[in-house]
């Protein structure tokens, strides 16, 4: 292409029609990359599969839990004296139920 501004009548118009060629060509391939053309699937895809309603699930007739034990035997605990120096929990005690 030559200066715009100082081409003929017929240079412009073969210009014009070189662009509005161009123009056809990518408003094509822009259409077909878009999906507008038919896509090609490959032959390993599967169709989607439509979706399922669920319904309620079923419930057991019996619950399988592990209950509470009565533990064996309980065993009282007390602070080391080296632990509790100078707080007022000197010779607070606890209890612990061991099965």
């Amino acid at each position: 292409m030559g200066d715009l501004a100082t081409a003929t009548r017929e240079e412009l118009i073969a210009i014009i029609e070189a662009l509005a060629a161009r123009v056809a060509e990518l408003e094509e391939e822009n259409r077909r990359l878009r999906g507008g053309g038919g896509k090609d699937v490959p032959a390993w895809v599967k169709p989607n599969r439509p979706k399922q309603e669920k319904g309620e699930r079923k419930r057991r007739g019996q619950a399988f839990v592990r209950r509470r034990e009565q533990p064996t035997r309980f065993t009282s605990m007390q602070w080391s004296a080296a632990r509790s120096a100078g707080g007022d929990s000197a010779g607070a005690g606890s209890t612990a139920a061991i099965r």
